[in-house]
């Protein structure tokens, strides 16, 4: 009987075993894990559209294996549910800061290629284009480590500050507005 059992419990384990072992599908486009490149779907480029470019927030719902933590078992997002978490974020935060305290901030550079050693001058602008002043601004960069500051600026106003910078290999253009309202 003893035999039988143990029989029965080893060919139970290769079954299990082996069934196991089939061939993976590979992933969808759609897919949450991703693997080193991925084809942009129409959700990334709304991303990009409405939280990249505008406010430089990386949205990320792609599940990455060098960005979690391997002691705790991670479950990524569904991709339906990433999509509502969004729009929920875009309209009760980032869309509601905006009709309070609009700000639009650019960087223009007065040439687009500059050999190196050679001079550039960097144009930022910043508009208040909310419905409060606002206050304490100061724009840092680290190339060429500009500082601008300004008082405040009022509604509807807008100001430029230049900087003139030598470009070497190591330049890098990283542009932070920060001001209080």
């Amino acid at each position: 009987m003893k035999k039988y059992i143990v029989f029965a419990l080893v060919s139970a384990l290769f079954a299990v075993a082996f069934s196991s072992c089939r061939k993976d599908e590979p992933l969808s486009k759609d897919s949450i894990i991703t693997m080193d490149d991925y084809i942009q779907n129409d959700f990334d480029k709304w991303l990009e559209a409405n939280f990249v470019n505008p406010y430089n927030i990386v949205f990320k719902y792609r599940y990455q294996i060098d960005e979690s933590n391997r002691t705790y078992y991670t479950i990524p997002a569904s991709y339906d549910c990433a999509i509502i978490m969004a729009h929920l974020v875009k309209y009760l935060c980032i869309d509601s800061y905006d009709e309070i305290a609009g700000v639009d901030f650019t960087r223009q550079f007065s040439s687009r290629h500059v050999l190196r050693g050679g001079q550039v001058t960097v144009t930022y602008k910043i508009a208040n284009t909310g419905n409060v002043a606002l206050n304490a601004l100061r724009i840092r960069d680290t190339l060429g480590d500009f500082t601008g500051r300004l008082e405040q600026l009022g509604i509807g106003e807008s100001k430029a500050f230049i900087s003139h910078v030598a470009l070497n290999e190591a330049a890098r253009s990283a542009p932070v507005l920060e001001y209080t309202v």
